[in-house]
């Protein structure tokens, strides 16, 4: 989901999963988010795969997918700001997790550390 609203926002996404059929829907989520002084937050860096597999090379990156093309993961950054703002959070409207979790090295999301809350 993060992908397609980033595509939306004109960032590079490589090869990762997007619903081109919901920017337009994007594109009006984040503007009402903005009219009401909302936090809108996605990923900042990201585990980057060239292919869906537990034993396959990974790379964080700071931005988008790079030559190895497809995000998997939120990375340290993402993650160490996603634990604060969800201590905050009054409010969170959240659609699954953010990396493949069933891969142990994709899997790093704010859940991992028992320390995160």
């Amino acid at each position: 989901m993060a992908y397609t609203f980033m595509k939306a926002q004109g960032v590079g996404v490589g090869n990762s999963r997007v619903e081109p059929d919901k920017i337009d829907l994007a594109k009006s989520a984040i503007k009402k988010a903005q009219e009401n002084t909302s936090s809108f937050f996605l990923p900042l860096d990201h585990v980057v795969v060239e292919r869906v597999d537990p034993k396959a090379p990974f790379e964080s990156h700071r931005t988008g997918p790079s030559r190895m093309g497809r995000s998997a993961s939120i990375s340290a950054r993402t993650r160490s700001i996603a634990c604060s703002a969800l201590r905050k959070a009054r409010t969170i409207v959240w659609n699954g997790p953010m990396g493949i979790f069933e891969m142990r090295p994709l899997r790093p999301g704010p859940w991992e550390s028992p320390k995160s809350f």
